[in-house]
This record gives structure tokens, sequence and C-alpha cells, in this order.
């Protein structure tokens, strides 16, 4: 029952030298020195504080007349986390087998004050942001790093939602997203993967917004600086992502992202539901459902095809 959902064999660490193969994580080189428990709960204290963050974003957009916070406070915290927003799924999934878990934090910080001066005169600079994503894999039964991987990602980017004042007729938004994007997984040697691109993202939607309503966001991008360390990805990862969304806020939302290079491609689906609707009102956040086939959902194995089911919850 838990190799149901794997198409594939277990996943396997690709070294750099094709003369030598090592089919456990067990079996491979020590390259750095092994990490201990302590890095391990290094990065479990920052996965939680990560977390806290985006809550605290959340807990004080609007909450004015709590009876056990002063008003004092609440401007305190305000000032402090009003220029958070979230921005890619955050979220924490789990596969039938140990060895499947995934889980991604996201925000993006606003650079330039809406109401200062410098924002007054041109607009369009509060659409500046500094945003981070980090994307990891954990297996439970490893005996000694349970993070498989890591792809951490910090850019700086134009973010608008809305571009168009009136937009036409079959358009209901226009908005856009354009950047510079560093992506690495902070191993060393072998196991080392970096990269750094220059994208851009419009984000077009149709439909009545307060209902259902369609999306489609069409993601370019160009590989710049240096490569070496995976000068091949671009054949697995292609130079573009399209995602495409059908659903409704706070409500049933199913979301695609399809990705194509020239030895192969990937596609993820996810579907969400809000936990509110299944919990009688008692819980936040959404039950999530994620299918992912093809290549380069690691950036460590970029070129290995896998195919993972996993579920669990997203904020």
């Amino acid at each position: 029952m838990r190799a149901a959902f794997r198409v594939k064999q277990p996943r396997q660490r690709t070294p750099r030298h094709p003369d030598t193969t090592f089919p456990h994580s067990s079996d491979r080189p020590c390259l750095i020195p092994e990490r201990t428990s302590y890095a391990v709960l290094c990065r479990l204290i920052s996965l939680v504080a990560a977390l806290a963050v985006l809550s605290a974003t959340g807990a004080f957009c609007g909450e004015k007349n709590q009876a056990t916070v002063t008003s004092n406070e609440v401007e305190k915290n305000r000032s402090l986390f009003e220029h958070f927003y979230g921005y890619e799924p955050v979220y924490f999934l789990y596969g039938w087998d140990p060895s499947n878990i995934k889980f991604q934090i996201s925000f993006k910080y606003r650079l330039i004050n809406p109401g200062g001066s410098l924002a007054k005169k041109r607009p369009r600079m509060a659409d500046f942001y500094f945003g981070y994503t980090q994307t990891s894999f954990i297996d439970l039964d490893s005996p000694s790093d349970a993070f498989l991987d890591n792809s951490f990602k910090p850019e700086f980017m134009f973010s608008q939602k809305n571009l168009l004042k009136q937009p036409p007729a079959w358009l209901s938004r226009l908005g856009l997203e354009a950047g510079i994007q560093h992506q690495s997984n902070g191993d060393a040697g072998a196991d080392s993967r970096s990269l750094n691109i220059l994208y851009a993202k419009p984000i077009l939607k149709f439909g009545d917004l307060d209902t259902y309503y369609f999306t489609t966001a069409p993601k370019v991008w160009l590989y710049v600086g240096n490569i070496s360390e995976n000068p091949d990805i671009a054949d697995y990862w292609g130079y573009f992502d399209l995602e495409l969304r059908w659903g409704k806020i706070d409500g049933l939302e199913m979301r695609s992202n399809w990705r194509q290079g020239s030895e192969g491609g990937s596609l993820q689906l996810d579907l969400t539901y809000p936990l509110r609707v299944l919990c009688f009102g008692n819980c936040n956040g959404s039950f999530q459902v994620q299918y992912f086939t093809g290549y380069g959902e690691t950036l460590l194995l970029y070129n290995q095809k896998d195919s993972q089911l996993r579920v669990g919850v997203a904020v």
C-alpha cells in the first residue's frame, strides 16, 4: 500500500562523476561533515520562525479591537508586519511513503512605503518587493539528515495585481510579476545546485472575481550567470511555466503548472478546499491534494523523473 502511488523507484542522488553511482544515501562519500541533529534542529527552528511571521502577518490585519490586546500593541505589531504579504502557496504535504514529505513557505515584503514621499511622486515604486520561497523535502526514515533536499529562492521583484484601471470587457484583471531570482539547495560538492533567472509573469483573470473565475499566468525566464553546477538544467526545466487556475476565493480551487524542456518536462496538479467548510467553521487553512509527475521536482534531482501523490494542509 505504501508504494501504490510511487510510480518510479525511490529517488537516488546523482553524483557529479558519471563513473560512480551511490544507490543509497549512506553510500555517498562525505563531501562535507555529516550534519548533526543540532543542524536539523536549526532548520526546524527556521521553519517555525518563518511560519510564525506568516501567522503574525494575518493575525494583525484588521484586528483592532481584541479584548486582550491594547491599541498600542496592535499598532506596534501592525507597523512590524503590515508590509509582509503572502506570495507562493504555503503548505505541508505528506505522501504514503515516509520519505515523501514536502513543505513550502513563501512571503514577500514591500520595500517602499506607499505612504512615503517617494511613492507619492512615483506610485509604481511601491510595487517593488523582496520575495522568499523555500521548498523542502523530508525523509522521516533517514537515520541522519531528514532533509533530502531544499530549494532556497530569494528574489527582487516588481509585483502589481491590477495594471489596468479599465480592462477590456473580456478581461477581469491584468497583473504582472517580474524580477530576478536566485535558486540554490545549500549543499556542497557534488550535491550543490544553483542558478539565477530573469523572469516575467503576466497574470490574466477572467470571469466574476467574486465567484468562480479562471486565471492563466504564463511565466517565462532566462538563465543568467554561472550554471556550471547544473549545466543541462534547461533541458529539463525549459524556459517557461504555464500556470492555470480555476476556482473561488475561500472555495474550491484547482491549479496546474506545466514546464517543458528538450529532454522532458513536468506537470503539477493541486486541489484545495477550505477546512472551515469541512470542520463546521472551526478550522483555518485548506485541505490540499497535490500530484507531480515528470522531471525537476527537486533542484538536486532535476534530471531524474518521478511521480508523487501527497495530501496535507495549506495556509
